[in-house]
């Protein structure tokens, strides 16, 4: 590797010469794709010694933050004297100013003390802070063009207003207008705002009602996808009544998060089928009586035997009825009897009397139509085997007889 210039150079450069610098900086960064920082290095070194120092400051400021750490101290004092030597004490001073930053050497500190005698009588000192630390600024150079530095940054300037770009990634990108005036050193701080950045998120799901909330905030339904600012989320799933799926989140600058949870999920279930709370037995039907003869007189017979039922129930409550007015006789005027007599007459009526005449009742109608019904099929002159049927009913709470008549 070449060694630091020394003493030895003497050529005096003009300071409009660093227009050939930034000139050159364009075909450089190709050229540095194919070359490491240390070959590039070499290559201004070779440049500095053919005395072509513009040529060899624009590669040495383009390695001189990707060239390994231990030849960073080399660039920075190489820069600074190629730019004393080009009449550029601003661009002098910084460099120095650099590689002092971390060595301890007395004659380049001698160096930077005379650059700053001589700045003092027209410039004026401005340190530079940024807020992000890791900001880019953008300065005008004395050639007319732009150098980018890295902030912090302490510059000398002359009295006048100055642009001064930053730029920090996430960030908006800020222009601010440095007005320096003569007298002591400034201090200016620059505070980029924060630019918002979004990434995707995609909750996929077919569940009916499934919802999606971000940090408790209901955002929509399944399947959902949109794009949201990055962070951390707290991200929720689910459906009313169930428990939700959760699950923390981070979202970055213009990538996807993709989230697929069980809970969002379209289900269905098997049907449930309640347990039985009744048992009902279905008789299967008898052969329908197809004999109407054997059919009819079966009906006029039931319809004698009710009608005789019921004659007997009657004279029964006839005689109950009898002997209770015989026990608590009305009385007359000659012969009057208690006052209770009729009470108890009412109340034995109702117990012993009046149950039997209902009954008597419900066998008079029930014989009486019996009966009709079979005289009626006696006397019809259809033949035995016509639609005629008697089956068995049976359902839920009921037991009975069905009589099926075809005319």
């Amino acid at each position: 590797m070449a060694t630091t210039i020394g003493e030895t150079m003497h050529r005096s450069i003009v300071p409009a010469l660093l227009t050939l610098l930034l000139v050159l900086l364009a075909p450089l960064r190709s050229q540095a794709q194919q070359k490491t920082p240390i070959e590039l290095f070499n290559e201004g070194s070779d440049l500095a010694e053919q005395g072509k120092l513009a040529e060899a400051v624009a590669i040495w400021v383009l390695v001189a933050d990707d060239i390994p750490d231990k030849y960073k101290a080399t660039v920075q004092v190489n820069l600074g004297q190629a730019y004393k030597q080009l009449n550029q004490p601003v661009e002098a001073w910084y460099h120095l100013n650099r590689y002092l930053a971390s060595n301890d050497d007395a004659e380049v500190a001698k160096w930077r003390k005379e650059l700053e005698e001589q700045l003092v009588k027209d410039h004026v000192r401005v340190s530079i802070r940024c807020i992000p630390a890791a900001t880019t600024l953008v300065l005008q150079s004395a050639a007319g063009g732009s150098i980018t530095y890295r902030c912090p940054l302490t510059w000398w300037f002359e009295p006048g207003s100055y642009p001064v770009r930053a730029d920090a990634a996430g960030h908006k990108r800020k222009v601010t207008m440095l007005q320096v005036k003569q007298g002591p050193a400034h201090e200016l701080e620059i505070a980029l705002e924060s630019e918002q950045q979004y990434g995707l998120l995609v909750v996929e799901g077919d569940g009916r009602a499934v919802q999606v909330f971000l940090d408790g905030k209901l955002e929509g339904g399944v399947p959902f996808e949109r794009k949201i600012r990055t962070g951390t989320y707290e991200l929720m799933v689910g459906a009313p009544g169930k428990m939700p799926w959760r699950k923390t989140i981070v979202v970055e600058a213009d990538k996807t998060v993709t989230e697929a949870p069980e809970a969002a999920r379209l289900v269905v279930a098997e049907p449930e089928i309640d347990e039985p709370t009744e048992t009902v037995v279905v008789m299967a039907p008898e052969k329908p009586v197809k004999n109407r003869k054997t059919l009819a007189w079966a009906l006029l017979s039931a319809g004698v035997v009710g009608l005789a039922g019921g004659a007997t129930l009657n004279g029964i409550a006839f005689s109950n009825n009898e002997d209770l007015r015989s026990k608590y006789p009305d009385g007359t005027q000659e012969a009057p009897q208690p006052s209770t007599n009729r009470t108890d007459y009412d109340a034995g009526f109702d117990s012993d009397v009046k149950p039997l005449i209902i009954g008597a009742g419900v066998l008079y109608g029930v014989g009486a139509a019996s009966a009709i019904a079979g005289a009626i099929m006696l006397l019809d002159g259809s033949p035995d085997d016509s639609a005629t049927s008697l089956e068995p009913l049976a359902a839920p709470g009921i037991m009975g007889m069905t009589f099926e008549w075809k005319f």
